[in-house]
């Protein structure tokens, strides 16, 4: 029987009110009138704090699905603290670990359920083609599509214990600068061995929905692109559930629609009522298309265990505290598994029984030295509109390491506003060890303009240098110097050779401090692996004179490899 009106305005104005749930998919959809089907088809903007809604027929005890960003942990409009602020995503990549990344996706699928959220918009899969793109932080696959699809999988039967996950950002998303622009040239095969498996897999584990990016490939924009919308994932991969845009990522109607696009967000430009039924009256569109879209819309709802459909019972708990200790200890796990070493060398390889720094003996430290203004305020999430903001929670290596009860002294390397990297060695050579803290910023809109870290007055403010300098000023007068370094991808580490241990936790999540004092000491052992590769130089992918090889000449619509410096707005 059709669902009135009025009983669907009663259900959106409170709580969830239970009533009788059609058995399926199939049947939910038999029970709408076009314009309901309609409204499954676009996003509603905020509602009731949530910025990203889209329609759920009533069904899901509102008059929309709740969605949020989830590269670190849920952000969208929560109160700064009440949810964890993850490792990133590529941390995940480097933990080579299906296991901890199944345990992580539950977590995260948790926190989503626990904040009244139907759909979490992860996880992040591209495979990584350009070093300097600024989300390599938010996916999964670094730079081997099969690494991503051994742990794409074990992410999505993770989360979606609790919330509908989407696989994103489908496909040839290689940068951020100029995506709303570059034209990908990519021929079949590259696109199906290449960028595709790790897309493959999460269809395999039948993932809620793709969201399908702004770049165009080879001409046509990615969410009207018959050939990786319909014909890979809905034919090839056999995929039954949505592809939902990019915010503000739809540029057309029928097009868009026959090509395979289900929802477009964040609103409705193209696909509100009158478009939509112009193109059923023309032909260009017909009904049991419409009835196909609203199928595979609700079918990943009806997946879930009944138990999960109702977060929050439909009431707003956007406010709830969802980071609970056992996520903390479990991000804590997560950022010491992902945290690279990669060097660790002898201080004097010509004493006898000489051993590698780290870990630092318990016994013989007595005094550490915190270099860099990372130490007190540490960089731990990436930038962008998956920011998870970490508040008074974050715990800073200068807290973890005060509180393992050593003497700790701390220098940022600036003094009355100007640069004082002499200082900081000073204080470095006074302490048994020394710690240097860094970091490089990424963030969505625009790919990074270097792969060297950050400034100073990039990361933390104050007098401003680049941070190599640092470290090489503080490995001039204290031998015994690790280096630590929070970055969101691929960096340069020409001062490598200057000191015996580097430490790489990419972008680390709240529990930073504490697990790099966990590495530090030898309390957990280090065993993540690299998912990117750490160039020798800013282009380290062609070693060879480009002016020998035969390239074709580049037209204005060719701009995959010459990225323009045009701002993007944020997106999901």
């Amino acid at each position: 029987m059709m669902m009135s009106m009025s009983m669907s305005l009663s259900l959106a104005a409170g709580p969830h009110v239970q009533r009788d749930i059609p058995p399926t998919a199939k049947a939910a959809c038999a029970s709408l009138n076009f314009s309901m089907k309609v409204e499954l088809m676009h996003g509603f903007g905020e509602i009731d704090g949530y910025s990203r809604n889209s329609g759920c027929g009533y069904f899901c005890g509102r008059k929309t699905f709740r969605w949020d960003n989830g590269p670190q942990g849920f952000g969208d409009g929560s109160p700064a603290g009440n949810s964890t602020q993850w490792p990133s995503t590529l941390n995940i990549a480097a933990t080579f670990d299906p296991v901890l990344a199944y345990e992580w996706g539950v977590a995260m699928g948790e926190e989503w359920w626990g904040k009244g959220t139907n759909i979490l918009e992860g996880p992040g899969i591209n495979v990584m083609r350009v070093p300097y793109n600024g989300r390599t932080f938010e996916y999964i696959s670094g730079e081997d599509p099969v690494l991503g699809s051994l742990l794409v999988g074990p992410t999505i039967d993770g989360m979606q214990q609790n919330a509908m996950a989407i696989a994103k950002h489908y496909i040839l998303n290689n940068q951020e600068t100029d995506r709303s622009g570059v034209n990908e040239l990519v021929d079949e095969k590259t696109i199906m061995e290449l960028y595709g498996p790790p897309f493959e897999a999460a269809a395999k584990h039948k993932v809620a929905g793709y969201m399908c990016a702004y770049n165009r490939i080879n001409g046509v924009w990615a969410c009207e692109q018959p050939f990786t919308l319909r014909k890979m994932l809905k034919g090839f991969w056999n995929f039954t559930g949505f592809i939902v845009s990019d915010w503000g990522a739809t540029h057309s109607t029928s097009e868009a629609v026959n090509a395979g696009l289900d929802i477009e967000m964040p609103g409705s430009k193209f696909f509100n009522e009158a478009k939509l039924k112009a193109s059923l009256d023309d032909g260009s569109l017909t009904m049991e298309q419409f009835d196909e879209t609203c199928v595979r819309i609700l079918s990943p709802w009806y997946a879930l265990d009944p138990s999960k459909r109702f977060p929050c019972n439909g009431e707003r708990c956007i406010d709830r505290n969802v980071s609970t200790p056992e996520h903390k200890t479990l991000a804590r796990t997560v950022s010491a598994y992902s945290t690279v070493l990669l060097k660790n060398g002898v201080v004097d390889g010509s004493s006898p029984g000489s051993k590698p720094l780290l870990p630092l003996s318990k016994a013989d430290t007595k005094t550490i030295a915190l270099i860099g203004a990372d130490a007190e305020t540490p960089y731990t999430a990436g930038g962008g509109s998956g920011h998870v903001d970490d508040s008074n929670v974050k715990v800073t290596p200068l807290m973890a390491f005060q509180a393992l009860g050593y003497q700790v002294t701390y220098a940022t390397g600036c003094k009355d506003g100007k640069p004082d990297t002499h200082g900081a060695a000073a204080v470095a050579a006074a302490a048994d060890v020394a710690i240097v803290f860094t970091s490089a910023k990424a963030s969505e809109g625009s790919d990074r303009k270097s792969l060297y870290l950050s400034n100073v007055t990039d990361s933390h403010g104050g007098c401003g240098y680049p941070q190599e300098e640092l470290i090489t000023a503080v490995a001039a007068f204290q031998p015994k110097t690790v280096v630590v370094m929070a970055v969101p991808g691929p960096i340069l580490t020409e001062w490598r050779d200057s000191v015996p241990s580097i430490l790489c936790a990419f972008l680390p999540g709240e529990q930073y401090g504490n697990a790099i004092a966990d590495l530090i000491f030898g309390n957990t052992v280090p065993q993540a692996k690299l998912p990117v590769t750490m160039p020798l130089t800013g282009n380290d992918q062609v070693r060879w004179p480009l002016m020998t090889l035969d390239w074709p000449r580049l037209t204005s619509d060719d701009r995959s490899q010459q990225p323009c410096l045009a701002p993007a707005p944020a997106r999901a």
